[in-house]
């Protein structure tokens, strides 16, 4: 198994450095107040390939690992799906297929590997699921509604800024 967490973390600095790269390369572009509609679906590829990479881990650590290991693996699993879910609370379809994709392998991995209460540890991971997606909608809601707080501000700015302008002449 040490082979295969070497090449599965292989994979992950892989994918990291890919993004990094693709990234960077695109810092120089200007802002842009509206995202394309392909870059939803960008995003949720991309969350969805990230959330299969971190899903692997539990089928190469869960079946052949000691306790440690299975109980470090399922802490990280847990932890990289609350992150990720807040990271891309902004893109609610990227956040859930991030989250399909990191806990349902992980959930299937619990329940068939030889693991001790393995059937409350996959009730628990379903419940942390459904409340990391109701999170991730109300995060979505509120961020949502800061953004076009601010757009209307710029707008009423932008108005009384153009009367103040006639006002003075």
């Amino acid at each position: 198994t040490y082979w295969l967490v070497v090449l599965w973390s292989a994979s992950i600095f892989g994918l990291c450095g890919f993004t990094l790269l693709k990234v960077l390369g695109k810092s120089g572009e200007p802002a842009r107040t509206r995202a394309p509609a392909r870059a939803t679906v960008r995003a949720t590829r991309h969350a969805a390939v990230l959330g299969g990479a971190w899903g692997i881990l539990p089928f190469v650590v869960l079946p052949s690992g000691g306790v440690a290991e299975q109980v470090l693996a399922t802490n990280l699993i847990a932890g990289m799906a609350a992150g990720g879910a807040f990271v891309l609370a902004v893109v609610p379809v990227a956040a859930c297929a991030y989250l399909a994709a990191i806990l349902i392998p992980a959930l299937l991995a619990i329940y068939l590997g030889d693991i001790p209460a393995s059937g409350s540890l996959v009730g628990f991971g379903i419940v942390f699921f459904m409340t990391l997606c109701v999170i991730m909608a109300a995060r979505h809601r509120d961020f949502a509604v800061k953004v076009r707080g601010r757009f209307e501000i710029e707008k009423q700015s932008q108005t009384i800024s153009l009367l103040l302008k006639d006002f003075e002449a």
